[in-house]
């Protein structure tokens, strides 16, 4: 999958091998194989929207509060 194409941002981090060792271990399950960068994606917007975020692909992300306005 290709990173998102609109108004995005670079963030750059570092981790410890023991976190880059668990994304390879999840890539390599993943039935796509993503890359790195895919699966960080995924797994940040997985746990946006379990946090009651509304994150959309491509979009502009919704906080938490407005989320909770659409939806009442």
């Amino acid at each position: 999958m290709a990173p998102p194409k609109r108004d995005t941002h670079r963030v750059l981090i570092s981790v410890h091998s023991s976190v880059i060792d668990a994304l390879d271990d999840l890539i390599a399950g993943a039935d796509d194989e993503p890359s790195r960068p895919e699966m960080i994606r995924r797994i940040l917007t997985r746990h946006l929207r379990g946090q009651g975020y509304d994150i959309r692909d491509n979009a502009e992300p919704v906080s938490r509060e407005a989320a909770h306005e659409r939806k009442t």
